[in-house]
This record gives C-alpha cells, structure tokens and sequence, in this order.
C-alpha cells in the first residue's frame, strides 16, 4: 500500500493496511511457544506447591528457584521469539492466572480445614493439569 501522493486511502488499501496490522499484532501477541515450556511451567507451579509439604527453610528454597527459573524460562524463550513483555495483554492472561490462583487458594483452604499434608499434592497435581491443559490450548490456537 503506497499512500504517500494520497493521503487518503481507498477501501481497499485501508481494509489490506488493517488485516496486515491484525497479523502483525497477533504475531507478537500470540507467538507459537514450544511444548517443552508447558511441561516445564506445570512442573514448577506443582514444585511451588508442593513446597508447602516442607519445613520453612526447605519451602524457601524449593520457591525461590522455582520462581527463578520460571522467569528465566519466560525470558529465554521470549528472547528467542523477540516477545516483550509489553506485548501480552492482562486480558489474555487473565482466565489462566485467574484459575491458577483459584487452584491454589482452594488447596490453602482445603489444608487449613484438614492440616493433612497430602491437599497440596493433589493442589501441586491440579495445578499442573491447569497448566498443560492451557498450554495445549494456546499451542493449537497458535498452530
């Protein structure tokens, strides 16, 4: 589209300028992510939870690396894709992050009324099927 003798584009040009911009947008937004990195974070979220099971100290350190390493895996392969992170929208997160925390606050609940040590497997389990199950679905939306 070569608009610079009118500045006034025709329909066309205007609806061609918009759906290269729509695949552009989702391009960044929405990059084809490894099935690898699914697997990965599932196995983090359930080590976060599963720290809970371990005495303070231990706890501590199981969820200061697990946290670390999430954010180094979101950085590697973010970089390789040339993703920032000012191209995610809160939006798209949100039904995940959202139903990650559900998990979680459900299972800190279950512990408080039962002080049984076995909630935060199954939590660490749920948590992790949340994951893959959204990451199966993010990788065929983007496929």
């Amino acid at each position: 589209m070569e608009s610079l003798g009118n500045p006034d584009p025709t329909q066309r040009e205007a609806r061609e300028a918009l759906g290269l911009a729509d695949k552009a947008d989702s391009a960044v937004r929405n990059p084809v992510l490894p099935a690898w990195f699914f697997a990965a974070m599932a196995v983090l979220v359930a080590a976060v939870l599963l720290a809970q099971m371990l005495d303070t100290a231990q706890r501590s350190t199981v969820m200061f690396g697990a946290v670390a390493i999430a954010l180094l895996l979101n950085m590697t392969v973010q970089n390789k894709r040339g993703i920032s992170f000012a191209a995610f929208r809160f939006r798209d997160l949100a039904p995940f992050i959202v139903t990650v925390l559900v998990v979680i606050g459900g299972t800190a609940v279950a512990y408080a009324v039962t002080e049984e040590d076995w909630v935060w497997a199954v939590g660490a389990g749920l948590a992790a099927i949340v994951v893959l199950i959204t990451g199966a679905a993010y990788r065929r939306r983007t496929a």
